[in-house]
């Protein structure tokens, strides 16, 4: 097998070994010769994820395939970290972005890089400790993008966590509904028997 057959396995294996999640696989790809950051859609050399399915050079390499979850718009050019984060695999995303082979800049057809697919998909905690953008030493300076971004991924995480509690106190209302109404028949079936018996004890008082 030439060199170059040996690197297109490797990618092949490294594809593979990532949709499996399996990450000592992945290093072994890796040290096979993949390439973490391929990505390349134009020429003869395409690696096509359209569906994430590998191609090169229109020969299919075994029709490989990774089905994109619902939701998700894979786009030619994604990257394995741009998947992982795509597919909610934050445990490969943070492998490979830890990697000394990442290369943050590399985009995707839609000019994204991962960091840009994170934020897309709320899973910037994926590839970033997020409490290294909520407090940043006070001589830090940030780039207005970066602000609006992590801005943009409070104020949004903020809005869930309020759905969630208006969620729970409306099931806690409901709940509480539930018991007032069981209690109101409990009531009524007491006010039931107290009528009885006080009738029975009238009729009793009368026969004496």
């Amino acid at each position: 097998m030439s060199s170059a057959d040996e690197r297109r396995q490797a990618q092949i294996d490294l594809f593979e070994a990532a949709k499996a999640n399996d990450l000592s696989q992945c290093e072994s790809a890796l040290k096979s010769g993949a390439d973490l950051n391929f990505n390349r859609h134009n020429g003869a050399n395409v690696l096509a994820w359209q569906g994430w399915r590998l191609k090169i050079g229109g020969i299919e390499w075994g029709l490989q395939e990774w089905d994109a979850p619902e939701g998700v718009r894979p786009s030619t050019g994604d990257t394995i970290a741009m998947i992982a984060i795509k597919c909610g695999m934050e445990q490969l995303a943070r492998w490979a972005v830890n990697r000394p082979e990442y290369i943050a800049t590399v985009t995707n057809s839609e000019k994204k890089t991962a960091e840009d697919v994170a934020f897309e998909y709320h899973r910037i905690n994926f590839i970033k400790e997020v409490k290294n953008i909520e407090s940043e030493p006070k001589g830090s300076v940030k780039s207005p993008t970066e602000l609006s971004r992590a801005k943009l991924f409070f104020d949004e995480r903020e809005m869930e966590l309020k759905d969630e509690k208006i969620l729970e106190l409306k099931e806690m209302l409901a709940l509480s509904n539930e018991e007032k109404s069981t209690l109101r028949q409990e009531n009524e079936a007491l006010r039931t028997r107290i009528a009885i018996l006080e009738a029975s004890l009238k009729t009793t008082k009368m026969n004496w």
